[in-house]
């Protein structure tokens, strides 16, 4: 898929990491300055990695205004001095060399654009087909429009089985909120680790009260839902 190469994290307290606390003692906020440009170049370039080669050296020392030695040394030391619990701020492996956390994120990244596509596939196909009434053999009697079974198949193809009491709860979200809305909460309860439906009722609350648009932050730990791009 094509890579959005505008985007990339940065932690409003990465000057904490002690990693990059180290990196600060010996190399100043000039070194800190470096770290994130270093960061910008791997970000633009394909699978965020660049060659371990004179030849980037030589680049970088241009951007950077010192010797290409003293890059290759700055970026030796990424990968051999400053590390924590046995990661390094730059890893090398075969001729490249890239950034662990950036190379994670970027994935992570990837992935959420992904589910977010996903469930834009799903509910455009939804739309697409004239509604058709079917029975679902748990739910007894009861009759499942078209919209609701796209989010029952959603919910069940990324979360698990729907039993009678899940249901009922997906129905009052089908009769609440917009359509669509269901998928990408689900996608998103998916991306952070949290599959269950009372986070993806409070997540589609929240959107309710607040708008689909919410505050994005980075650190997953922290947060309950992303920022829902616009389709």
């Amino acid at each position: 898929m094509p890579k959005n190469t505008y985007y990339f994290p940065h932690d409003c307290n990465a000057h904490d990491d002690v990693k990059l606390r180290a990196l600060k003692k010996k190399y100043g906020c000039a070194g800190y300055g470096q770290w994130w440009l270093l960061c910008e170049f791997l970000r633009a370039e394909d699978n965020c990695r660049l060659p371990y080669s004179d030849l980037t050296f030589d680049g970088l020392a241009d951007v950077y205004g010192i010797e290409p030695s003293e890059v290759k040394s700055f970026i030796d030391d990424c990968i051999m001095k400053f590390r924590d619990e046995g990661v390094g701020l730059l890893a090398k492996k075969d001729s490249y060399f890239y950034a662990p956390r950036q190379l994670r994120d970027f994935q992570d990244y990837e992935s959420k654009i992904e589910m977010r596509r996903k469930a834009g596939r799903i509910s455009a196909e939804r739309r697409a087909v004239p509604t058709v009434d079917i029975k679902v053999e748990e739910s007894g009697s009861s009759i499942i429009d078209d919209k609701l079974k796209g989010m029952i198949a959603f919910y069940e193809s990324e979360i698990g089985m729907v039993t009678p009491g899940l249901l009922e709860r997906i129905k009052d979200a089908s009769n609440t909120y917009p359509d669509g809305w269901f998928e990408k909460a689900v996608a998103e309860a998916v991306l952070y680790g949290s599959r269950n439906l009372k986070y993806i009722e409070t997540i589609l609350e929240r959107w309710h009260t607040r708008g689909i648009k919410v505050t994005e932050k980075k650190d997953v730990a922290k947060m309950s839902t992303r920022l829902v791009e616009n389709e």
